[in-house]
């Protein structure tokens, strides 16, 4: 007898549980979509941008990014770059390609708009472009890595998006007679230089949908 009213007592203590998690649960998934739905609600819907690197043809190069809102205080940001569409700044005349993906962590939004605020993001840079070699007649090639923290600012109202920042971090590979690599250069400062340390700076100019 005692037995059966043990495995009873067991039995609904189980039940208990197992209702009280499925409570829990549904809590959880109604929270997360009132969340969700607020985000949606309260945010403008323009969660994309493409932008074009500001001046950056006059170093030789041209970029363009696509970036999107991930959650209200993540995107993501991908930059593709031609390398030799621009004006020849050095004279060396280059050719290649530049990539980019950074991850945008928004630190303050105070706007409805996805895109705006203050920033901090990692970023991933590869730079792989030929040139002509100074003072000798032949090309040679420029492959480097590079990894930045970046903080930054991004202004964004309507459908216009302005976003600049700076960064620094770690390089490795193959580095050009200029130090430059078209988005980033290497540490040439207070009369030192260390090619596995680089620079970044940019201001972007672009639209959002």
């Amino acid at each position: 007898m005692g037995f059966f009213l043990f495995f009873d007592m067991r039995e609904s203590d189980s039940t208990h549980i197992q209702n009280s998690v499925r409570k829990i649960i549904t809590i959880i998934l109604f929270s997360v979509s009132i969340y969700g739905n607020s985000w949606a609600q309260n945010l403008n819907e323009r969660r994309n941008a493409i932008k074009i690197t500001f001046l950056s043809w006059v170093t030789g190069s041209t970029k363009i990014s696509y970036e999107r809102s991930y959650t209200p205080l993540q995107t993501g940001e991908l930059t593709l770059g031609l390398i030799c569409a621009g004006y020849d700044k050095f004279r060396n005349h280059p050719k290649g390609f530049t990539a980019r993906y950074a991850h945008k962590f928004i630190l303050v939004n105070n706007t409805n708009y996805a895109l705006n605020g203050f920033y901090v993001k990692p970023e991933l840079v590869w730079s792989n472009f030929t040139y002509d070699k100074r003072d000798e007649d032949f090309r040679t090639k420029s492959s480097m890595v590079a990894l930045f923290a970046c903080p930054g600012y991004q202004w964004a109202r309507k459908k216009f998006v302005i976003d600049g920042y700076v960064g620094i971090g770690g390089s490795l590979g193959r580095e050009s007679d200029t130090n430059y690599h078209h988005g980033f250069v290497l540490w040439k400062c207070f009369g030192t230089y260390c090619k596995n340390v680089a620079m970044t700076f940019a201001i972007k100019l672009g639209y959002s949908f």
